[in-house]
């Protein structure tokens, strides 16, 4: 049996430990609002702003780990 979706709000008080994160996942509390149609571009956004903090992710001496 399958489940209906429910698009009310979630609590989104959990923090991924980066802004620019959590910012690019805040974007997709838009889709139940937004048509279809536009959901690609939403995801495409939010794809680019992960994939850009994941590239700078490396490049704080601070995080450095591996020493």
């Amino acid at each position: 049996m399958t489940q209906p979706y429910d698009d009310s709000p979630a609590d989104r008080t959990e923090s991924f430990g980066d802004g620019r994160v959590d910012a690019a996942v805040a974007r997709l509390e838009e889709l139940p609002r937004r048509p279809v149609s536009e959901h690609v571009a939403i995801f495409d956004d939010v794809h680019g702003r992960l994939r850009a903090a994941l590239e700078d992710a490396g490049d704080d001496p601070a995080d450095d780990r591996s020493a």
